[in-house]
């Protein structure tokens, strides 16, 4: 199954429906394939920064941060032709799959669901169970990943906080990019950045202001990663080449303290 024909269907997990059953972690990122932007949580910020550019964009009524996969919707830059990642670091939004956190609450009384795409074509009746062997106590690693899940969930919440302080301080502008295609140049739309003469024009109390919203960080890892616009300059070339070669070689698209880095996933799922 591409990702182009991929249409997901998220069941809620439950004994009634899952309990006997299992699910095999994905073979490939081969369903990322038509991701071109990813949100970004609290806890990822600086390892996301390091490896991709990240901008602002609109969903829904507020901005959220973003990572940019690729200047092309429907394109993923990072997943190579046999579906492997190409680069040091992966979104965790992409690392869940194909489990997805679904709120059944609102507000304070906000509930978590941890929920399975079942046309992932990952649900059977081997793998990694849903249920420990009685069938109802969850199995321990159905159980790290709804907590992994809503870490992520609180750290996305965290972002939208510090990116609605920065939005309020009138440091974001619009991001003049010009996509070359060919013989015709043309503007990529909807995404923001940093002003940094903005930013540091700020009188004292409104500089506070974003400390304590926690928008500091996010600001300064937006300014970072703007470098990273290269990195998709050389995938794009290692991916034109690719429809060629049999395969692209990651080692020569990121620098070499990029490709030793090594990060603590599981780290991610403690406060």
């Amino acid at each position: 199954m591409t990702a182009a024909q991929h249409q997901p269907s998220i069941v809620a997990i439950s004994r009634e429906r899952h309990a006997g059953k299992g699910w095999q972690a994905p073979a490939s990122y081969e369903f990322a394939k038509t991701n071109h932007l990813v949100p970004i949580s609290a806890a990822e910020i600086a390892h996301a920064a390091r490896s991709m550019p990240l901008a602002f964009v609109q969903s829904g009524d507020r901005l959220v941060l973003v990572a940019m996969l690729s200047l092309l919707p429907g394109n993923n830059l990072f997943v190579g032709p046999d579906g492997k990642w190409l680069g040091p670091y992966i979104p965790a939004a992409l690392r869940a799959f194909p489990f997805i956190l679904a709120n059944s609450g609102a507000g304070a009384a906000e509930q978590f669901t941890l929920a399975f795409d079942e046309a992932s074509g990952l649900l059977s009746h081997e793998g990694t169970p849903f249920f420990a062997e009685d069938g109802v106590t969850p199995h321990a690693r159905t159980s790290e990943m709804l907590q992994f899940l809503v870490q992520v969930r609180r750290g996305n919440d965290a972002v939208s906080t510090a990116v609605a302080a920065l939005q309020a301080a009138e440091v974001l502008e619009p991001w003049p990019i010009n996509l070359k295609d060919g013989e015709t140049t043309r503007a990529v739309q909807g995404i923001s950045r940093i002003n940094e003469a903005a930013l540091n024009k700020l009188s004292d109390d409104a500089f506070l202001a974003l400390r304590r919203a926690g928008a500091l960080p996010v600001a300064y890892a937006q300014l970072m990663a703007v470098q990273n616009l290269s990195v998709l300059q050389r995938l794009a070339q290692a991916q034109g080449a690719a429809r060629q070669a049999p395969r692209v070689d990651a080692s020569k698209l990121f620098s070499p303290a990029m490709e030793d880095e090594k990060f603590d996933w599981e780290s991610l799922l403690k406060d």
